[in-house]
């Protein structure tokens, strides 16, 4: 057999085995285990009890954020930063939100989604 043949038969066996090793675009999303949120930089005076319960009511009054054990969504997870940095900007506060996303090495398919809020 030619270098040719070879090299042309090498090709066609990643291109038909190859590609479908890649994820599609169409997968699957990961599925939600955890949804947080961690602040950073802010003294007791700013973060306090009576704060935390009103920022978690005032998430909780989004229609249109993540959930646990749903599927992820990137439209979600921005809405809900928005969410986030509107918040603190109604209190005079300005924030920094910044989305951390990390699989969950006991769950495949799972993820850890974080919201951390930086005082600036």
């Amino acid at each position: 057999m030619s270098l040719w043949r070879v090299l042309v038969a090498g090709l066609a066996f990643l291109l038909l085995f190859g590609l479908s090793l890649i994820e599609s675009p169409n997968a699957a999303a990961p599925l939600l285990r955890q949804v947080g949120v961690k602040h950073h930089g802010f003294n007791d005076a700013t973060l306090n009890d009576v704060v935390v319960n009103e920022e978690e009511q005032y998430l909780g009054n989004l229609q249109d954020r993540p959930r646990v054990e749903t599927a992820y969504d990137q439209k979600k997870t921005d809405h809900m930063k928005e969410a986030l940095e509107h918040f603190w900007r109604e209190r005079g506060i300005a924030v920094r939100v910044l989305v951390a996303l990390t699989p969950v090495p006991s769950a495949p398919g799972h993820v850890f989604l974080e919201f951390n809020i930086y005082r600036q």
